[in-house]
């Protein structure tokens, strides 16, 4: 007879040692730190290249350019927010197409892009330092006022521009907010618990038309990745009203599922994108 019933102690699962591969990662996220730790600014900005070995892509940023790539509005749902691990129990992708959604969940934006520091030179991948970097920001909560704003801002900025593209409803949905480089800072916002830091992004130089093209052809490049990496749907174990509970951490995915998704070619070629960069600017 065992010694231990793994029944019984099934709510240790999440925490350990794994031979799943890890989820794909082509986008690192940016953070704002807002208690001391070691070798971070509280209030400047951050993204890690990776966590565990600490080696930081940004690091202690105050400001810092981004062409933004992706914006996607998604919706999630947790169990109970007030957990130190709450589990996700609904997510959706195109959150406007979803009318059936439980009650507390909430809309938040994925900005994904290039950055560029302030002397608008990309900053290094450190595993390929002779490409840029790729992140994200998850404008979420108090953040996606960030998000909202910048949607506003980039509208009426863009709006007196010549279209470059063929058609007035792609132009303003898909191209606007591709035109302009965006300066990122550090603002705070307030709450019943005080201050809290949020992102700030304004659009501040417009790029080459032609410049657009080339951003809009890696785009296109990079959707597959971009999808693989942030949209968690099938990661949701669906009940008969479509919520439910994560199958699996969202930051791993079993083996038959790296098996089954093989690298596609724009995969492949996702690490040629942004290798040469003049904007001009």
């Amino acid at each position: 007879m065992a010694l231990l019933n793994s029944k019984k102690f099934e709510g240790l699962s999440g925490y350990g040692m794994s031979n799943q591969a890890a989820r794909p990662q082509t986008f690192k996220k940016v953070f704002i730190t807002g208690e001391p730790r070691d070798g971070q600014k509280v209030g400047n900005m951050q993204c890690m290249h990776n966590f565990d070995e600490g080696i930081y892509l940004i690091q202690n940023a105050e400001s810092f350019y981004f062409i933004p790539m992706f914006i996607k509005q998604c919706r999630e749902c947790y169990d109970d927010p007030r957990k130190k691990n709450p589990k996700l129990i609904y997510f959706s992708f195109n959150p406007r197409e979803d009318s059936d959604f439980p009650e507390g969940s909430k809309c938040f934006y994925i900005f994904a892009g290039a950055a560029f520091t302030m002397d608008k030179k990309p900053y290094p991948r450190k595993d390929e330092p002779s490409k840029a970097a790729l992140v994200y920001f998850k404008l979420d909560g108090i953040k996606m006022g960030g998000a909202i704003d910048y949607l506003k801002d980039i509208s009426s900025t863009t709006s007196k521009l010549q279209p470059i593209s063929d058609d007035p409803e792609f132009e303003k949905v898909v191209v606007s907010w591709r035109r302009f480089m965006v300066k990122v800072t550090v603002g705070t916002a307030k709450t019943d618990f005080g201050n809290k830091y949020v992102f700030v992004l304004k659009p501040e130089f417009q790029i080459p038309d032609e410049k657009v093209v080339s951003f809009m052809e890696q785009s296109e490049t990079l959707r597959t990745p971009f999808n693989e990496q942030f949209d968690l749907t099938n990661y949701v174990i669906r009940n008969k009203r479509g919520f439910g509970s994560m199958k699996q951490n969202v930051s791993q995915v079993s083996s038959e599922t790296v098996n089954e998704q093989k690298l596609t070619q724009e995969q492949v070629s996702a690490g040629n994108e942004l290798k040469d960069i003049d904007l001009g600017i």
